[in-house]
C-alpha cells in the first residue's frame, strides 16, 4: 500500500525544491545588493578586509548552493 504515496511524495518534492530554487533567486538578488553596498562603502582599511572576507565565504557558499540547485532540478 506505501506505493500509492509514491507519486504524491514525488510532488511534494519537486514542489518544494521550486520553493527552494525562488528561495536561492531572492537570496542572490540580495547578495548582489550586499556586494554593490560594499563597493559603495569607504571605511577603514580593517573593516574592509573584515567585510571582503564575509563575502568570498558568502559567494562561495551561494556557488556551491546554485550547484546543487543544478544538481535537483536533473531529478
Amino acid at each position: 500500500m506505501n506505493d500509492c504515496q509514491i507519486p504524491v511524495n514525488i510532488k511534494v518534492r519537486a514542489s518544494e525544491i521550486e520553493q527552494l530554487s525562488e528561495r536561492l533567486d531572492i537570496m542572490q538578488a540580495e547578495f548582489k545588493d550586499l556586494k554593490q553596498a560594499d563597493e559603495d562603502f569607504e571605511g577603514t582599511s580593517e573593516s574592509e578586509r573584515e567585510i571582503k572576507a564575509l563575502i568570498a565565504d558568502i559567494d562561495k557558499m551561494m556557488k556551491e548552493l546554485e550547484i546543487e540547485r543544478r544538481d535537483h532540478s536533473k531529478f
